[in-house]
């Protein structure tokens, strides 16, 4: 009894596909490739296509779409030819998976507790500059990235007006202690004795 005639055409239309599809294979287009055996399976479902399926998904790393191919060929055919080397590609597939998946799984880094930044407390050129007290530092959630630095012209647009301003409050404060206190100043000695100067 021969088959129908549109099964025979849908076979051989199949064929060449799959004639395509392994031109597509060695030439390292492995997604061309799986595209045609596909179309080839939809025309003429033979099992021997599902290997060829999982070869393309292995060589893409889609290990587990190969895994699964492969499972099907050897469900799918009753006696296969190649039942070890589908067995030895399923297991180095799953092998393949795992280290993909133990990639992907890495732990994320804790994030990092770090301190507030301390404000500093304003500057006054009235009276002697005491020390300053910091203000107590708050612990802040933040993730371990690196803090943005700060731009140049903004770091020193704001360092050099804060140091002269403790450079006047520093002579300031000295001048005033000295010309208040009535502090001897002692000059050159002028004869045996020498002379003081009392402002």
């Amino acid at each position: 009894m021969s088959a129908p005639a549109g099964a025979a055409t849908k076979r051989d239309q199949a064929k060449a596909v799959v004639a395509q599809a392994e031109r597509q294979y060695k030439l390292g287009r492995f997604d061309l490739a799986l595209d045609d055996y596909a179309r080839a399976y939809e025309l003429f479902p033979a099992p021997a296509l599902l290997f060829n399926l999982g070869q393309c998904h292995k060589q893409l790393k889609n290990y587990e779409r190969a895994i699964f191919f492969f499972e099907g060929y050897l469900r799918d055919e009753p006696h296969p030819a190649n039942r070890r080397l589908a067995q030895e590609l399923i297991a180095e597939s799953s092998a393949e998976l795992k280290k993909q998946e133990n990639a992907t799984s890495v732990p994320q880094p804790a994030p990092a507790v770090l301190p507030a930044p301390a404000v500093a407390a304003p500057v006054t050129t009235a009276a002697p500059r005491r020390a300053a007290v910091p203000a107590p530092t708050q612990a802040l959630l933040v993730t371990a990235s690196p803090p943005a630095p700060v731009p140049e012209a903004h770091r020193s647009g704001t360092t050099w007006w804060l140091w002269a301003a403790i450079a006047v409050g520093v002579a300031a404060a000295g001048a005033f202690a000295y010309y208040e206190t009535g502090a001897d100043r002692i000059t050159v000695p002028g004869g045996t004795l020498g002379t003081i100067d009392r402002r």
